[in-house]
């Protein structure tokens, strides 16, 4: 997170380097610095020329001499505020917090009124660990200049680390709203839509400060992070390449380059940009923790070493922990030895759900308890009945839904393999027509007054709008697959828009898939870091699913991940047969098919089937009796 330090020129500033002044401000440091120094020739104490040209070492990256004209300035002039405040950074970029702490204080204290001195010495503190102290100086900042945009953009920053996620993004909202041009808050509120899953609205804030900052490295692999998980693969790998030219040592963008490699299916080129991306920083975390999960049994002693080491060092942040934990266990796993994989998982789970609690991201199971009362009150036969023949009749869109790791990407894989089937991924138009529900009842209120004012008309356009979205990403397939694992909660308003879908629903033992979730490092899935987050999401799937089989119009094929493994072939024709569409030998090398895969099973379908996958909740009995004893482990 980036903390804006707006210390400022000197106020007064001699009218023979004004020129020189603008030309600094122009970017131009070349020809601000003679200028500098030709005054200095003239008057070596002349304080205004020494801070300034301090400045021009300080943006050179030249530390020492920057500190010794700051320093020399400082001396000169003890009264001016800016100098000070100008010391004080430098001896923040060398790591001198505390004398950069003290430098800033001296200057708040000769300005008490300024802002800008505020705010330095509330980042600083940052730096220093203070966060509450610092979030007092910027809320201090604004009582005195309410609309500063760079108080709101640290205040928000500063915010988002204590956990208030909200407020964050109100005071950063502000900052880029007072200053449209600000780069940096752009970026520091698409960082923190991405991290709530605001993809869309992180989009738009990245976009724009990648075009305010066209040099920056960072936020070119912040954008390509946003491209990639909508899905826009070539975007991201365009703007991860672009962050390499720009900075060429910079770890994370050859890690960038990776994901996309490895959701193409290229896992050569994938290791390549991971073995480049800890070439520049052997430290890499997340190279580290990718590595450990895709190679298992077969990762290296020097990277596991590595890996462990990392791990070892008391000061490693959490969010860079637990990645780890979640990787070494995976190679423990594979290796057979559960205690130890469960112990690691257990350690990377409970530091996962602090942070996500800490980003006010904590799982409520009360809250999806009683949205699903709202599906099954609202979804009832008597509701399907009213809007029968409503809908759009068209067999193109086919739904795969069920649990995370229950299988849909290996029936998506097995499907997308037919010539005339597009494999859509994860799609998020389901949930976001559902959304619109209000907006196109007029209704504000519950679900329930939203369906009993929904007309044909209504109907007709959110059915349009959703086809119009698959047209959008394919044109001329027969079949377009969505498989959205938890679109189990929309098949109501799926079957009401699409009578004519075809509707799969992928089964797999919930205690093999409790234990796939415990152990996979999951970004998104806010409740697979607990026993009774775990146990009380599966129930709610299972009583969805049982009201579904009641409810529902239209038939829904059940497929059974085991049954898969069992008989590929005998299970493969039935979903072609399903899905209306002749037999085609290659639904059965489903593993050859080369497309986008955009979750954590991007490594198993790239590969034949194995039967070790099944049952496998029976090496951990034991080891997580706990958990499954809080299952329904009836299907």
């Amino acid at each position: 997170m980036r903390f804006v330090r707006p210390f400022a020129v000197n106020r007064l500033m001699p009218l023979d380097l004004s020129d020189a002044l603008v030309k600094h401000r122009q970017g131009d440091l070349e020809r601000a610095a003679r200028v500098y120094e030709a005054a200095l020739a003239e008057d070596p104490d002349r304080p205004d020329a020494l801070y300034l040209l301090g400045l021009v070492a300080l943006q050179r990256g030249d530390l020492g001499r920057a500190g010794a004209l700051m320093g020399k300035a400082v001396v000169v002039r003890p009264e001016e505020a800016d100098y000070h405040a100008g010391l004080g950074e430098v001896c923040r970029v060398a790591g001198q917090i505390e004398r950069a702490v003290a430098c800033c204080r001296e200057a708040q204290r000769l300005r008490p009124d300024s802002p800008g001195h505020l705010c330095n010495l509330g980042a600083i503190l940052v730096d220093h660990g203070d966060v509450d102290a610092a979030i007092g100086y910027f809320r201090e900042a604004l009582l005195l200049r309410p609309d500063f945009p760079a108080a709101h953009h640290n205040l928000g920053n500063a915010l988002w680390v204590k956990g208030d996620p909200m407020a964050a993004v109100g005071h950063l909202r502000a900052a880029v709203r007072l200053d449209p041009a600000a780069g940096e808050a752009h970026g520091s509120l698409g960082k923190i839509l991405l991290q709530q899953g605001e993809l869309n609205k992180a989009l738009v804030h990245s976009q724009e400060a990648a075009r305010l900052r066209p040099d920056s490295a960072t936020a070119r692999i912040q954008l390509g992070n946003v491209l990639l998980l909508l899905g826009r693969l070539d975007e991201a790998a365009a703007c991860f390449r672009e962050a390499i030219r720009l900075r060429p040592a910079l770890a994370a963008a050859h890690a960038g380059l990776a994901e996309v490699h490895e959701q193409f299916g290229d896992f050569e080129k994938a290791l390549e940009s991971r073995r480049e991306a800890l070439r520049h920083d052997p430290r890499h975390a997340d190279s580290l923790a990718q590595l450990a999960t895709r190679l298992r049994d077969e990762l290296p002693d020097v990277d596991r070493t590595a890996l462990e080491g990392l791990l070892a060092d008391p000061g490693l942040p959490p969010d860079r922990r637990w990645p780890l934990l979640f990787g070494l266990g995976q190679v423990f796993d594979a290796r057979g030895e559960c205690d130890r994989a469960a112990a690691l998982a257990a350690e990377a789970n409970a530091l996962q759900l602090a942070d996500l609690r800490r980003r006010g991201r904590g799982y409520d199971p009360r809250a999806f308890t009683a949205f699903v009362d709202q599906i099954v009150a609202g979804f009832t036969p008597e509701f399907f009945a009213r809007v029968r023949g409503w809908g759009q009749e068209t067999s193109r869109p086919v739904f795969v839904v069920g649990l995370p790791r229950s299988g849909t990407t290996l029936l998506e894989q097995i499907l997308s393999s037919h010539p005339r089937v597009f494999g859509a991924g994860e799609l998020r138009l389901a949930r976001q027509t559902f959304q619109t529900l209000p907006e196109e009842t007029g209704r504000s209120g519950s679900l329930q007054e939203c369906l009993d004012h929904l007309g044909p008309r209504s109907l007709q356009r959110l059915a349009c709008r959703h086809l119009d979205g698959l047209s959008a990403l394919n044109a001329s397939a027969d079949r377009i697959v969505d498989k959205m694992p938890e679109n189990y909660v929309y098949l109501g308003l799926v079957a009401a828009l699409f009578p004519g879908a075809k509707l799969i629903h992928c089964r797999r033992d919930v205690r093999d898939v409790a234990l796939s979730c415990w152990m996979t490092n999951f970004g998104h899935l806010r409740w697979a870091c607990d026993f009774d987050h775990i146990a009380s999401r599966v129930a709610e799937y299972q009583r969805i699913i049982d009201h579904w089989r009641g409810a529902l119009p239209v038939p829904v094929l059940e497929v059974a991940y085991e049954a898969v493994v069992a008989d590929l072939e005998r299970v493969a024709r039935a979903l072609v047969d399903w899905c209306g569409l002749e037999w085609d030998p290659a639904c059965l090398e489903f593993h050859k098919t080369r497309r986008a895969v955009q979750n954590a099973s991007v490594a198993q379908v790239r590969r034949p089937l194995y039967g070790s996958s099944v049952a496998r909740w029976k090496n951990y009995e034991r080891l997580l009796a706990p958990l499954f004893a809080k299952l329904r482990c009836d299907g």
